[in-house]
């Protein structure tokens, strides 16, 4: 008896224990599964306090890897690094490698969230190479660059060493040099390549005019006459397609039609196959692949003042003024309007139509706004009062777009306008027919970041905000306006942030072509001076920080007197500047600098190298 009660209560401990045990299976489990959770999202409980606290996490990445991350002087180790129970706030990160430039950045940690960022360093000292260099026996007269910078181009000519006296005019051989920034995997041809090898004689002078991307070449060649007096009706222009050609003598190359635009205005557009002719009556497409010539716009009303934009795609936009009268309301006495009572009614229309002349339409069909300029000091009033930049919807515009327009530039994948008028400067979303104010004055719009999210513009610092005049003079402001970010992104805020501010008696320094973008959109390279003998290549980035002198450049080394005329480019992975300098004879190397550049004309005693830094 007392056998078969032991067996049960055994059998209800079993049972007990059994029940508890899943119980507390279930708890951990669950509570388990809460703590991940809640753990994941940056929860930590302060044994000091006995309190539990919200934290975030710190990922950095660094190109190249392998540098030394420190967190408020802290050291955390090698990249890539992630730091997690960092409470919320704002942290000094800093990264390090032996040989390059440190990098150094205040970054927000957020509450539950992962902040990730990338750092980009670059050589304190970049290693240098020469690339090529332009034979002793050949004077350089031109050299030129193509706007997406992966094309170089070396004009040079070489006389006979023995003259041919019996030639009626002395003759040379001029050759065309095409060097190729960022080479395709498994490109074995020559680099750089010769693209055009003839002679001419003395009196023909050559011009080289590059499409967009380089893959064409316009080569114009125009006779002088014995006094040097260009004979314009002589000058001829060939296209050379860089992507096939081989030492092209002229007669292989097919001759461009533009024997009768000789006195127009003459260029490419960002298309490779168009080019566009302008005089002031008449503006035409013209297509270098089978010489048509379509008649865009006409007239001088239409002309006189007209802009326009043409972008990648061969879309030609043009902005249209118009003026409406509208018949005011009845009176409440008459119940009739009178002819004095019609408001005139303004507004703006951007005109979309294909350079090819077809498909016109509006692009933007209607863009009001107000001449009043006191209606720019309530915009910077509304702007005070708003914690973030002041938007508007197109409704509105005729309250808060305050000026007329002077110049505007399309999204290449037409997502917005950039528009700058007399009083300020706006972006406007296509997407959601959104105008957002970028600055409350007159801008010079720069270029849009390779990952079109941003746009850098220039600010005249020199005029007052509300001086009717867009003119960069000697000191400016370099900005860069967000437009576009991902929804999880906490550090980029859409708005305007300074980047730099440059005062220079030089010109070219404070020009829109002084600033170009890395192909990271983290980055914006330009030239500044050193010191009084040398130039500076500097990078910084679009937060206005880490700020790096990447390679001096004596100001000898510059081919010509104009420092506008010194090129380089930035190779598409950023590990590279490729750069056209010239090298004085040792003869020459101790005449003072101001000696040296007294000349316009490139010094024929100089060699000529194409210059490669390794960056990273």
């Amino acid at each position: 008896m007392k056998k078969s009660k032991g067996k049960k209560v055994k059998k209800i401990l079993q049972k007990v224990i059994n029940i508890l045990t899943a119980v507390l299976v279930a708890v951990f489990l669950i509570g388990g599964t809460i703590f991940a959770i809640y753990y994941g999202k940056g929860y930590r409980f302060n044994l000091q306090e006995s309190t539990i606290e919200k934290t975030g996490v710190l990922s950095v990445s660094s190109n190249p890897s392998q540098a030394l991350l420190s967190v408020n002087d802290e050291e955390k180790g090698l990249t890539p690094k992630t730091v997690g129970s960092l409470k919320e706030g704002l942290y000094t990160v800093s990264v390090e490698k032996t040989g390059y430039h440190n990098w150094e950045k205040t970054l927000p940690i957020k509450a539950e969230l992962s902040t990730p960022y990338l750092a980009n360093l670059f050589l304190s000292e970049p290693l240098q190479s020469t690339l090529f260099e332009i034979p002793e026996n050949e004077e350089v007269l031109e050299y030129q660059l193509s706007e997406n910078q992966n094309q170089i181009y070396m004009l040079t000519q070489e006389f006979p060493e023995e003259e041919n006296e019996s030639a009626l005019t002395p003759s040379r051989s001029v050759k065309i040099y095409a060097f190729t920034v960022n080479e395709t995997f498994l490109n074995f041809t020559d680099n750089p390549q010769i693209i055009f090898d003839d002679t001419l004689d003395e009196y023909q002078v050559i011009n080289l005019e590059p499409s967009r991307t380089g893959d064409y070449l316009a080569v114009t060649i125009a006779s002088n006459d014995k006094d040097g007096v260009e004979v314009p009706t002589q000058r001829k222009t060939y296209l050379v397609d860089t992507t096939t050609a081989e030492e092209a003598q002229i007669d292989d190359l097919p001759e461009l039609s533009l024997e009768l635009f000789y006195d127009y205005d003459i260029k490419w557009t960002k298309t490779d196959n168009y080019m566009l002719i302008s005089s002031p009556e008449e503006i035409f497409s013209f297509n270098v692949t089978n010489n048509a010539t379509i008649l865009i716009q006409k007239g001088v009303q239409n002309i006189k003042g007209l802009i326009y934009y043409i972008d990648s795609s061969g879309n030609f936009y043009y902005l249209n003024h118009v003026q409406e009268e509208e018949q005011a309301e009845e009176t409440e006495e008459s119940g009739v309007s009178s002819p004095s009572d019609k408001e005139t009614i303004s507004y703006y229309q951007i005109i979309q139509k294909n350079l090819n002349g077809t498909n016109e339409e509006p692009f933007i069909e209607e863009i009001l706004y107000s001449s009043d300029p006191e209606r720019l000091e309530t915009l910077k009033n509304l702007s005070r009062i708003q914690e973030t930049t002041f938007a508007f919807s197109a409704e509105n515009a005729k309250n808060y777009l305050t000026g007329e327009i002077r110049d505007f530039t399309v999204h290449p994948e037409g997502a917005g306008i950039f528009l700058s008028t007399s009083l300020a400067t706006y972006w406007y979303n296509t997407e959601t027919s959104t105008y957002t104010v970028v600055e409350l004055a007159p801008t010079q719009f720069v270029d849009f970041s390779p990952d079109l999210k941003n746009f850098s513009y220039l600010v005249d610092l020199d005029s007052s905000s509300n001086e009717e005049s867009s003119d960069i003079q000697n000191s400016v402001a370099l900005k860069v306006f967000t437009f576009e970010k991902e929804p999880i992104d906490h550090l980029t805020s859409i708005g305007s942030k300074e980047i730099l501010t440059i005062t220079s008696e030089n010109k070219y320094f404070t020009s829109k072509e002084n600033f170009k973008w890395l192909s990271n959109s983290s980055n914006i390279s330009f030239l500044e001076f050193l010191d009084e003998n040398n130039l500076s290549l500097t990078f910084i980035d679009i937060d206005g920080e880490n700020r790096n002198s990447m390679i001096s450049i004596p100001l000898k080394s510059i081919p010509s007197s104009d420092i506008s005329d010194f090129i380089y480019s930035v190779s598409y992975q950023n590990e590279d500047i490729i750069t056209f300098e010239a090298r004085t004879p040792e003869e020459q190397a101790q005449e003072p600098i101001s000696e040296a550049l007294e000349s316009e004309d490139m010094n024929p005693e100089n060699i000529y190298q194409l210059v490669q830094y390794q960056i990273q």
